[in-house]
């Protein structure tokens, strides 16, 4: 349990630090890759529904606390996404290759949604329009998923042979 917590703050550091720096670079059309997003997600089809939505909880407060403007936002939608992705653990194959593309795209569509719903309950409606949400979320997903594509491999093998691996 430990090792687990200490793996993911010092994921939850590189990853900010990397979000916050080198990816401005990397802005497609306004879109940078939510780096956050994308583990929160391979934890969650690799570890389950409960592991997803504690380090979507975690990551996503951290996230709100370090560079958010609605406290708690990042942290709810981040909880549901992991929690909602977390449900596929045990329906799919997760040493399959599609994983990390389906698994990365669903899991920014779904959070894109949930954002754009706990935006509209606190009232900046204004801030999105359905159409900009719709092509945010296909940009987002489609980078999403490629940056998956490159991180799935590490962990997946240190959760079935390395770091994390089952006793």
């Amino acid at each position: 349990m430990i090792r687990r917590i200490l793996f993911y703050s010092g994921l939850f550091l590189i990853s900010i630090i990397l979000q916050s720096t080198i990816f401005h670079y990397l802005k497609i059309g306004g879109v940078k890759p939510d780096l956050l997003l994308v583990i929160v997600v391979l934890s969650a089809v690799l570890n389950g529904r409960r592991t997803g939505a504690a380090v979507g909880f975690a990551f996503g407060l951290l996230e709100d606390l370090l560079v958010g403007k609605y406290i708690g936002l990042q942290a709810l939608t981040k909880m549901l996404t992991g929690y909602i992705i977390g449900n596929l653990e045990r329906k799919i194959f997760s040493d399959n290759v599609l994983v990390p593309i389906v698994v990365g795209g669903l899991g920014t569509v779904i959070h894109c949604v949930l954002q754009f719903a706990a935006l509209l309950c606190v009232g900046a409606y204004n801030l999105f329009t359905p159409e900009s949400l719709f092509s945010l979320t296909l940009a987002s997903s489609f980078y999403n998923l490629c940056v998956a594509l490159l991180i799935y491999e590490p962990l997946y093998r240190s959760n079935t042979r390395g770091f994390f691996k089952a006793v």
